[in-house]
């Protein structure tokens, strides 16, 4: 049995971006409910206000709240490319989308000025992100598979994606030891490597579409 595709156009469609969309929206706005200022005198001055433990928690905020939106964007961008969603391209929305709702209690960890400094919330947080960029790249090779896609992705455009794809967790991941020899704030320094890794990683994907673009696409997976 065939299994139903919701079609671009269809309400059924807008119903699943629509219930997506707010699941982002509802984890970035979760990620306020880390910011505590329990002490009168953190409203004192400004100096004060930071010296609180005040600033790990706004960054930390800062932190998960551009990792979320670059979620949802890329998301954004790539449903906009989706013919439709059949059962297995929402199934993988879904974990992607419960990944990314467990970012704030994660950020907690790295926020609060009694354990940022720990390895073990560093760690948590790493996995976390690592597990999300990888089930949502995983979601874009499954629905080039299954031929859902308007503009068809070959074999060698989607090696691209899935190599620019473990830029992330990689970097994620490799925060864990430096964190374990060192310390949690000590190891977040590593995610700037990110802010390289991903234009470079653009770039390849980017030269692969030009170099590679009229190739026949990869070929729809049986049902």
């Amino acid at each position: 049995m065939t299994a139903p595709v919701y079609q671009r156009e269809t309400s059924s469609f807008d119903r699943v971006l629509g219930f997506l969309d707010a699941i982002y929206a509802f984890a970035v706005t979760l990620l306020v409910l880390n910011i505590d200022v329990t002490s009168p005198e953190a409203w004192s001055s400004i100096e004060a206000f930071f010296t609180q433990g005040i600033g790990s928690q706004l960054l930390g905020f800062l932190i998960s709240f551009l990792v979320i939106v670059a979620f949802w964007r890329r998301n954004h961008a790539m449903l906009a490319n989706f013919t439709g969603l059949d059962p297995t391209t929402i199934t993988w929305n879904i974990v992607v989308a419960g990944l990314i709702i467990f970012i704030p209690f994660t950020t907690q960890g790295i926020s609060d000025p009694h354990t940022d400094d720990l390895p073990l919330p560093t760690a948590v947080y790493a996995v976390n992100i690592a597990l999300a960029v990888m089930a949502h790249a995983m979601m874009l090779q499954i629905a080039a598979r299954r031929g859902l896609l308007i503009k068809p992705l070959n074999r060698k455009q989607l090696r691209a994606r899935a190599i620019n794809s473990l830029g992330a967790p990689i970097v994620f991941l490799v925060s864990i030891p430096v964190a374990y020899l060192t310390d949690g704030n000590t190891a977040k320094f590593c995610w700037l490597a990110l802010l390289i890794l991903g234009p470079l990683g653009d770039r390849l994907v980017g030269h692969a579409d030009t170099r590679f673009q009229g190739q026949p696409s990869t070929p729809k997976a049986p049902e």
